[in-house]
């Protein structure tokens, strides 16, 4: 084993943990957000009924940003996976073993990239 051949496998784990560290930096950042908007709906929500003012379409529109932020999470969770190593089921979502070629949930094969 060469000691180029060392570094080179070191150097790409130190780049893959970087990744997974800004991708978690970025979960945080979301659900930061996502506090947030819980607080202001709730706000919201508590103020329409001290006024009986009908703030349907901003509770929707708040509603809407909550869930977009989650399935931004859904997504840096799953790059945080592949980073890792595991493969998703395109079927059923599942994280699986990247070295498997069927889906130990639902026995779909995975797609490999």
């Amino acid at each position: 084993v060469k000691a180029k051949d060392v570094f080179d496998v070191a150097a790409k784990k130190t780049g893959a943990m970087i990744s997974i560290q800004k991708l978690r930096v970025n979960v945080a950042k979301l659900n930061s957000q996502i506090s947030k908007s819980y607080e202001a709906l709730g706000r919201l929500v508590y103020d329409s009924k001290k006024s009986e003012e009908n703030v349907d379409e901003a509770v929707a529109a708040l509603i809407a940003e909550i869930e977009q932020k989650y399935e931004e999470i859904a997504d840096i969770e799953v790059k945080i996976a592949i980073t890792k190593g595991k493969a998703f089921c395109p079927s059923c979502l599942t994280e699986n073993d990247n070295a498997a070629t069927f889906c130990s949930k639902c026995g779909e094969k995975l797609n490999k990239e």
